[in-house]
């Protein structure tokens, strides 16, 4: 009860609203987060439909953030859902973000990312790094001040980056993180897994580096 009551109590951040995205916001949404902060500027298109679970026949075209509310809202609608149809870099993100327990990185390109670690250094916050490219994914822990996508991804560029994902491998990533997440929230501090965790599905591996 108390564990519940947390979580309730909780506020978290997801920036982006695709695959990754739309896959948190549901977990955290039948955790009982109580506070869920989504932002995406984009709409859903028909290439979205393989793998992001929000995606129907009938909402083409349509927020992929709005979508992405109204389903939540029939799955629990005792939470707060806070929906933004803008980019992550405009001011109202900071106030969101300075108002939230953690940070969770669902977004599709380097440069927000790279952005989104920097405001979680400025304003102190934990940043869960997800991503995915095919059957593979990755995810880490960053705590404020680690730079670790700045270090590491500052110059990667995003057309190298192959845009055909899987829901299998969405649904199994999201599960990963958002465990982290709820350790996290939970104060579980011993269950976080601090190294860079890479995932590759199509040969069933997981390893973990200190990176």
């Amino acid at each position: 009860m108390q564990e519940q009551k947390k979580l309730f109590n909780s506020f978290v951040v997801i920036a982006g609203c695709g695959a990754l995205g739309q896959a948190y916001a549901q977990s955290f949404a039948r955790l009982g987060t109580g506070n869920i902060f989504i932002y995406d500027p984009d709409v859903f298109e028909e290439t979205n439909f393989n793998r992001q679970i929000f995606c129907t026949s009938s909402n083409i075209g349509l927020s992929k953030a709005e979508e992405t509310k109204k389903a939540l809202e029939k799955i629990n609608p005792d939470l707060n859902y806070h929906i933004f149809k803008n980019h992550i870099e405009d001011d109202n993100f900071l106030l969101s973000l300075k108002n939230s327990c953690i940070a969770v990185d669902a977004l599709d390109n380097f440069k927000s990312r790279i952005y989104l670690e920097k405001a979680c250094k400025e304003l102190n916050k934990p940043l869960i790094h997800s991503a995915i490219n095919g059957h593979t994914g990755q995810m880490r822990h960053i705590s404020p001040g680690d730079d670790f996508l700045k270090k590491n991804y500052s110059k990667i560029e995003d057309k190298n980056i192959e845009t055909k994902n899987y829901f299998s491998s969405v649904m199994i990533i999201s599960s990963f993180v958002s465990f982290q997440v709820l350790n996290f929230l939970l104060g579980r501090n011993e269950k976080i897994r601090k190294g860079l965790v890479f995932f590759d599905l199509e040969n069933f591996d997981f390893f973990e580096e200190e990176i």
